[in-house]
């Protein structure tokens, strides 16, 4: 199962497009620092919306995965790799 995204995420993947279609020449790691520059930027108010939406995702994900456990059993954790 995978971890829910935390608001920064969740703000990450509403924004991404608009970024992207206004900074069109940009690579990949200058739209990452444009986008994670906004959020800095955000009002408590817009930020808290995306706070919401990661609450729920994160809610969502406890609940998917207590219907894991229940039908499969406990989650083993990963084996560490070697070298």
């Amino acid at each position: 199962l995978r971890k829910p995204m935390n608001c920064y995420f969740v703000y990450v993947t509403t924004v991404r497009k608009e970024f992207k279609q206004k900074y069109p020449t940009s690579t990949r790691a200058e739209l990452c620092k444009l986008i994670g520059e906004s959020f800095k930027f955000l009002s408590a108010e817009e930020r808290a919306m995306y706070e919401w939406k990661a609450r729920i995702l994160k809610e969502e994900s406890e609940k998917a995965k207590i219907k894991y456990v229940d039908q499969y059993g406990e989650i083993e954790p990963k084996k560490e790799k070697r070298n």
